[in-house]
């Protein structure tokens, strides 16, 4: 592009040539880095908001489960074929006869549930849980085994029990594993937490951790 140039002499001799400046260029190109600059903050500030909405978003009030083919009386954790996977409100199923979870399996069938239950209310509790299977079931809390209940049976108040001192208003890891060999097919967790036994309500379930705690997670 041409630029015009003006002459500067001293005394008549001419010393040097420089450049006329082109004040309407020079806004125009101030001016669209200015709107550059505020669109750039524009959009990083939207990024920052969606980042802090994704990390304090809060964490969903279910289960997560993983089904598993299985086969014959007290089968190993997690060595079938993966059937299927997703998110329940709550561990209480009793399938009779039907097809387990959508899994295309009536019999020889495996489901290890997992996620966070929180404690209501506040101070050390004793709590009591109980599972209501057909037929193997088995419970962890934390790491630590607190029903042990892997053979064949028919479904019953209760098929096991087991107690774990918690604290109110924390949340705690949850690692459940049933199985169905043959016949119906049943899995339910109660607790008593509050003087009664009780199914755990959906709201104590979460997919993830709620709040911080330390207690150190051991697997089954």
């Amino acid at each position: 592009r041409r630029r015009h140039t003006r002459y500067i002499s001293v005394t008549g001799v001419q010393t040097c040539a420089l450049p006329i400046l082109d004040y309407n260029r020079y806004w125009s190109t101030t001016r669209q880095y200015r709107d550059n600059s505020a669109r750039n903050s524009t959009e990083m500030r939207w990024l920052l908001a969606l980042f802090l909405i994704l990390i304090s978003a809060p964490a969903y009030a279910d289960v997560n489960y993983q089904v598993y083919a299985a086969g014959g009386p007290t089968p190993c954790f997690g060595c079938g074929t993966p059937l299927n996977s997703g998110t329940t409100t709550n561990i209480n199923y009793n399938w009779g006869s039907g097809m387990v979870m959508n899994s295309g399996r009536y019999d020889g069938v495996e489901i290890h549930f997992t996620g966070w239950i929180t404690v209501p209310g506040t101070g050390s509790q004793y709590i009591t849980f109980y599972d209501y299977s057909d037929d193997g079931f088995i419970l962890n809390v934390d790491g630590t085994r607190v029903i042990s209940n892997w053979r064949e049976q028919g479904p019953g108040y209760w098929n096991g029990a087991g107690a774990i001192t918690l604290q109110g208003g924390q949340s705690y890891y949850l690692d459940v594993w049933w199985y169905e060999n043959g016949g119906g097919a049943a899995v339910a967790l109660y607790w008593n937490q509050s003087g009664s036994a009780t199914l755990i309500p959906n709201g104590s379930y979460t997919t993830t951790r709620s709040e911080e705690h330390t207690s150190e997670l051991q697997s089954h």
